[in-house]
């Protein structure tokens, strides 16, 4: 199975904020606190998203324009494909779905 990450910029190797020094320290104790919380399976910066399939960019840059940093009409993007093999086969993993899609 595949999974699919986009990022404005090309990496040798994807690694989350936590781990590729991005974080500070306020925004890492912020996200321990929520994470305690909810009991979520972990912060935000310690994750990195994928998708299950292909984002249809073209349809999101219609959909978001210039109202979201990422899903707008004329932004680069890089598409990493993972093979979910290649996975440390003790990662943890949580699957989030939209408030529609959960709706529905």
């Amino acid at each position: 199975m595949k999974l699919y990450h986009y990022a404005k910029d090309l990496y040798p190797i994807l690694k989350n904020r936590l781990k590729s020094g991005a974080a500070d320290d306020k925004e890492i104790e912020e996200q321990m606190a929520w994470n305690k919380e909810i009991g979520g399976p972990g912060i935000y910066n310690a994750h990195i998203s994928f998708f299950i399939d292909p984002l249809p960019l073209v349809l999101l840059g219609k959909i978001f324009d210039e109202r979201h940093h990422t899903w707008f009409n004329g932004n680069e993007l890089y598409e990493y494909i993972v093979d979910v093999d290649s996975l440390d086969k003790n990662i943890v993993y949580d699957i989030v779905e939209s408030p529609m899609a959960v709706k529905h």
